[in-house]
């Protein structure tokens, strides 16, 4: 392990986009849309934060369930069954770092499209992937109370290590004493971070 200390920010600065993982589109029985290539890639949302995915129509498909497939920022397969929305743009529960595969129990027959959510609704974010020591944290919350969790192994399947609680209504800083041998993730670092509890977040780690 390197003793180089490293520094990483995430901030919630994302910006909505309704076709960034697939244009306006209708689909006929099963068959799955086409995606464009930042699906894939994840160069749909912000490096290392994971976003949630919507999708949007003009029409009214809330009688098509559409499963998206894709995985978390930890790499692991990540599926969601979502009610078509009604003429409105509806928001996955779960945060994607790509989407492989988006594809309705029947036809799409409105033109609709998929796309990421802004930064605000909150995010997944990797620290590093390998073994890693957390040794410091300075956060700007952002205005609501809520849980910052950390995570060794993945932020969906992986154990909790401890939280930082954004407990106040209004921006503040969050500079929390880390013992000097910081805290040790030895399956990869990972952070949850509910909507609206950080503007920025910046850790320091070694690994």
């Amino acid at each position: 392990m390197s003793s180089d200390i490293k520094a990483k920010t995430f901030l919630n600065s994302l910006s909505a986009s309704t076709a960034a993982i697939a244009a306006l589109q209708t689909t006929s029985g099963t068959a799955a849309m086409t995606l464009t290539a930042a699906a894939g890639t994840g160069a749909f949302h912000a490096t290392d934060q994971a976003a949630k995915v919507t999708l949007t129509s003009g029409g009214n498909i809330s009688g098509v369930t559409i499963t998206l497939t894709g995985t978390d920022i930890a790499g692991n397969t990540l599926t969601e069954d979502i009610a078509g929305p009604n003429a409105n743009t509806v928001t996955s529960t779960k945060f994607y770092d790509t989407i492989t595969s988006v594809a309705g129990d029947g036809s799409i027959g409105t033109n609709t499209s998929i796309g990421v959510a802004a930064g605000t609704t909150g995010g997944q974010a990797k620290i590093n992937s390998e073994r890693t020591r957390l040794k410091g944290i300075h956060a700007t919350t952002g205005g609501t109370i809520g849980d910052m969790t950390f995570y060794n192994t993945s932020p969906i399947s992986g154990t909790s290590l401890f939280s930082l609680k954004s407990a106040t209504t209004t921006k503040d800083y969050i500079d929390p004493y880390i013992p000097d041998d910081g805290i040790l993730f030895t399956g990869g670092a990972y952070i949850d971070l509910p909507a609206g509890t950080a503007v920025s977040f910046t850790v320091f780690f070694d690994g």
